[in-house]
């Protein structure tokens, strides 16, 4: 049980920091698709 639950955690935390980095980049293209437009 301990070491599913440290699997899960750790699951938890890639998840968290691959949906930061997807927002990041999310917003850098936005940024970009922007000085493009003008």
């Amino acid at each position: 049980m301990d070491k599913l639950e440290e699997k899960i955690k750790k699951l938890c935390k890639v998840v968290r920091t691959l949906t930061e980095l997807a927002l990041e980049i999310g917003t850098l293209i936005a940024v970009i698709r922007m000085i493009f437009k003008q």
